[in-house]
């Protein structure tokens, strides 16, 4: 007997129930002269200073628990439920589990008010001072209030440079500096500037170069809160600062730990660029072709070093990357550098899935990927993927296989800049679906182009040519049903076609959802097919069905539709382990031209997973369509056709937060989250289906729910549970059908399930 979504829903409530009852009374297990930590409060700052004021708060040690709606402390209720016993706290083998209680250290204390004294003084306000006081709120119950008083802060009056090596110098004074006379006193700000200094200098042949030769002299015996400052950049002991170039570059591949050293390597003159050895025996000197930019009697750039490191990175098939440099023996202003690499693990195989618990119904989709880093000894990177699954009646499979070779392939010398990080790649990818009595689908793609990197950030995919075939077989008693119903687009999606396009697509920040913090997320892409194809046949003729009103290529109709998709979203930390993030997916699909309808294949859907968790994949829109009141006949195992469509609106706000550090070898995450969005077409027979800009914000579908993450670093399971609020299909006031919860005429009318649990892996954004 299959577990329901109400019957997990309720073991949920009952374990909430628990840690809601210990978080009411959080002071109960302290001992006698013990007293939690219920407010902390920061005075002294007024409006102009907030972000002082913010700082200030942060440099606190110690915080109260934290509270839902300031009453109640479920992170401290957890701790309690497993840390209690025989009504006190356990003395030793405590379990980090929850949020140990903030009992109150008045050394702690006393070391935070110090802590921030010495900011403030470091930010100008050299006369700041910072004290405390502990007030009684309650049985047990403290609130520490901070008062800060500031005093006048420092400003400087002159700005002067003491250097005397003539050429650093120059540098340093023709360069936009941090520092200038009027502005606050700030060793942060002279601390970047000192950054930027030596960074600059590192980049003009300077390589020994560092921080500790910058110091500043400040001259506060003005008496009028303002302040001489004096930067000095000093000589090295032995003389002047020496400037550097590059010389050989010699690259060393050690063994991986799976292999032995070969004691048959030898060293090879790669085109006069550099001297390779290769210890393993499987890597072929033009894998660094586009990977190192210290040529040889250039002048030594840290950026360039640095490029270097992120190139033979972005290679994707070494552990260990060092880069040593060593001063050459016949010409001490001369660089020889190092590179020692260490093969990462040629062969992967990894696990993907997702399930989908509604009602008593199970389904869902899984697979493994497998990855070869380095097939023909040049880097290149093999991929095979397998997926597969199966949802009520509907079944698929699909295998998707590329090999992407690091260099643009192409007739001529084509440079992209030092951050192009040129690949080839070849793409095949074959999908099977399967509606058990009504129709099967076999879709055959092939695909070729180029992933350049603008920038760490920026990302490009073009692929110029992408040929697709759909093979399909429709059991006859189904089409006739679908001609009778009305649904001749429903038959004219399914067509056999030959597809020939191209596409683009363009990523910015994805190497940000890695590092966290606050950043923006965007993909964008566009898809164009059949528009070559139609401009040649109506150039230069070409073979015509039938009734001539359009053209085919091998017996079949070619589709022309041009394809945009968005997404965008934005990512917020809120806290030390709390993110909000905003995502917004759009996109839609025209067809014209040779065939005025989109191929069912690159129709969009909505649900599952990924999507709006509160429903199952394909099980919404298109529009108010209601499909149980259109086709009284048929079966809920066919609702999954009828769901799709040209255009496709979503929205997400998730809000993360941590609630376990320690839960049986990983980190335990929660989210809450809503999920908004439909699909429309833009021209249908049934007007339900139908975009009407006037009307689309009343036809989106809206689910809200909570999850958890478990987090064992190298890969994340994904639990959701999610419930429906707003159900467009059923119009007008009906729609909210989180009213409609305990209707059982309405639940057994439409075989509805209100809730939704989904199985992942992954953040689902």
């Amino acid at each position: 007997m299959r577990p329901s979504a109400n019957y997990c829903s309720t073991t949920i409530i009952i374990i909430l129930a628990g840690i809601l009852a210990q978080s009411c009374k959080p002071t109960r297990y302290l001992e006698e002269r013990q007293a939690l930590i219920q407010k902390v409060k920061l005075e002294g700052f007024d409006k102009k200073q907030k972000e002082i004021r913010s700082q200030s708060y942060a440099l606190i040690r110690q915080t109260p628990n934290r509270s839902v709606f300031g009453l109640f402390k479920p992170y401290l209720g957890i701790y309690n439920l497993v840390n209690v016993k025989n009504g006190q706290y356990k003395d030793t083998l405590r379990n980090d589990i929850g949020e140990p209680p903030a009992i109150l250290d008045t050394a702690i204390t006393r070391l935070s008010a110090e802590a921030i004294e010495i900011y403030l003084q470091k930010k100008g306000y050299f006369n700041a001072r910072v004290a405390y006081s502990i007030d009684s709120v309650g049985p047990k119950k403290v609130a520490v209030t901070y008062k800060a008083v500031p005093n006048r802060v420092y400003t400087v009056r002159e700005y002067n440079a003491n250097i005397p090596d003539t050429a650093i110098r120059r540098l340093v004074l023709q360069s936009e500096s941090l520092v200038d006379s009027g502005m606050n006193y700030d060793e942060y700000v002279l601390s970047d500037e000192r950054e930027r200094i030596s960074s600059q200098l590192k980049n003009r042949g300077y390589a020994e170069f560092e921080n500790a030769y910058i110091q500043y002299d400040a001259d506060t015996a003005l008496n009028n809160n303002q302040v001489d400052l004096t930067l000095r950049v000093e000589n090295p002991g032995d003389g002047e600062h020496t400037v550097y170039r590059f010389n050989n570059t010699y690259i060393t591949i050690n063994p991986s730990e799976e292999n032995e050293r070969s004691a048959e390597a030898d060293t090879i003159n790669y085109k006069g660029d550099y001297y390779f050895i290769d210890y393993e025996g499987k890597y072929h000197p033009r894998v660094f072709n586009n990977s190192t930019f210290l040529g040889k009697t250039l002048i030594y750039k840290e950026r360039d070093r640095n490029l270097t490191y992120t190139r033979l990175g972005d290679l994707g098939i070494f552990k260990f990357i060092t880069i040593d440099f060593k001063k050459n023996e016949q010409d001490s202003t001369l660089l020889d550098a190092y590179i020692s690499l260490t093969p990462s693990k040629r062969q992967s195989l990894s696990l993907e899935g997702e399930l989908t618990l509604i009602g008593t119904s199970l389904g869902g989709l899984g697979g493994f990927t497998y990855n070869n880093k380095n097939l023909f000894k040049g880097g290149e990177l093999f991929e095979l993927r397998f997926r597969g699954g199966q949802e009520s009646n509907l079944r698929q499979f699909e295998i998707n296989s590329s090999i992407a070779f690091p260099q643009m392939l192409l007739p001529f010398k084509f440079t992209l800049g030092k951050y192009g990080m040129p690949r080839s790649k070849f793409s095949f990818d074959y999908l099977d679906q399967l509606e058990f009595t009504r129709y099967a689908l076999r879709n055959y793609n092939f695909s070729f182009g180029y992933e350049w990197k603008e920038t760490r950030s920026k990302s490009h995919y073009l692929a110029p040519l992408r040929i697709g075939v759909l093979r399909s077989i429709i059991n006859p008693e189904f089409e006739d049903l679908l001609i009778e119903q009305g649904n001749i687009e429903r038959v004219a999606e399914l067509d056999p076609y030959f597809s020939l396009g191209s596409s683009y697509t363009y990523v910015n920040g994805a190497y940000k959802l890695l590092e966290g913090g606050d950043f923006i997320y965007f993909k964008g892409s566009l898809e164009l097919s059949g528009n070559t194809l139609n401009l040649a046949h109506k150039a230069f003729g070409g073979p015509r069905s039938d009734s001539g009103n359009y053209y085919m290529v091998a017996g079949l109709r070619y589709p022309q539709y041009i394809r945009p998709e968005g997404d965008i979203r934005f990512y917020r930390k809120t806290g030390p382990r709390e993110q909000l993030v905003f995502r917004l997916n759009a996109g839609a699909g025209y067809a014209y031209g040779n065939n005025p309808n989109l191929p069912y294949q690159r129709k969009f859907f909505m649900g599952g997973a990924n999507s709006i968790r509160a429903w199952r994949t394909r099980t919404i829109g298109p529009g108010t369509y209601n499909y149980y009141d259109s086709q009284p006949t048929g079966d809920r195992n066919l609702e999954y056709f009828y769901r799709v469509g040209d255009i496709k609106l979503e929205g997400n706000v998730e809000y993360r937060f941590r609630i376990l550090d320690d839960f049986f070898f990983a980190k335990l995450n929660g989210a809450t989250f809503v999920d908004v969005g439909n699909i429309w077409d833009f021209e249908d027979d049934d007007p339900s289906r139908e975009f009407r800009a006037s009307d689309f914000y009343k036809e989106l579908a809206v689910g809200a729910g909570f999850g958890l993450r478990f987090d064992i670093d190298f890969l994340v399971f994904r639990l959701d549970f999610a419930a429906k609020v707003h159900d467009p299909q059923f119009g007008g006031t009906n729609s909210w059908v989180i009213g409609k919860i305990g209707d059982k005429a309405f639940k057994e009318r439409y075989n509805y399930n209100f809730f939704n649990l989904t199985l992942g892996i992954g953040y689902p954004f």
